[in-house]
């Protein structure tokens, strides 16, 4: 590949709104666009009827290209139909490596597509192991790279005093100290794991501390 060519990115992903997958998916586009001055990359769906014709236009393009795969397991099936000369970028996800792995049949489509790409990203230390105890002979770069979340300091704090303000008179009590519990309620998305460190240290009792949980409306 002549690296002095500008590159076409393009991005497969799992697009259900909201979901983990889709917005690292927007975060690399934007990374890709503003930080790297590549042009904006296309995010295809996993879900969209026409991706059999989707892949077959990656190939027969003249331009160069570099495609990124967001969940090894979800995109085996892409890759497996992907020019072979395409280099790839495989972004780990949480269930890839906290349970797929452990699937037989998933662990085996899993194997080709880090085998077929040339770099894959994983999100925290402990993934880096597991990866690594899987697939020990990996001959890509490897990187561990955190996810982040970008606060507004400026927009977080404009508005706190009148939301606490508000707060206080629904609940006729001085709020002193909160804090938000955001996740997903399902087996490796618990994050009710946080609870215990509060309980111990006698916060979730206290009458002026406020706990939000804030799941997705299909929470069972």
């Amino acid at each position: 590949m002549d690296y002095n060519i500008t590159p076409e990115v393009v991005i497969f992903t799992k697009s259900d709104q909201d979901s983990g997958n889709l917005t690292t998916s927007k975060l690399l586009s934007s990374i890709f666009l503003n930080f790297l001055n590549l042009a904006a990359p296309t995010i295809v769906s996993l879900n969209q009827p026409d991706i059999p014709e989707l892949i077959d236009q990656v190939n027969s393009s003249q331009k160069k290209k570099i495609v990124v795969i967001v969940h090894l397991r979800r995109c085996a099936e892409v890759l497996s139909k992907l020019d072979a000369t395409i280099p790839v970028l495989a972004v780990c996800g949480g269930t890839d490596l906290n349970e797929d792995v452990y699937n037989v049949d998933y662990l085996k489509v899993m194997t080709e597509s880090v085998q077929r790409s040339r770099a894959v990203i994983v999100f925290t230390q402990s993934m880096l192991t597991r990866f690594e105890e899987f697939w020990p002979d990996y001959k890509g770069l490897l990187k561990m790279i955190p996810q982040a979340v970008n606060v507004n300091r400026e927009l977080a704090y404009r508005d706190l005093e009148t939301h606490v303000d508000w707060l206080t008179k629904r609940l006729g009590v001085e709020l002193t100290r909160y804090f938000v519990i955001v996740g997903r309620l399902r087996p490796v998305k618990d994050p009710q794991f946080a609870l215990q460190p509060f309980i111990g240290e006698h916060i979730i009792f206290n009458p002026h501390v406020l706990c939000f949980l804030i799941t997705t409306p299909n929470m069972k």
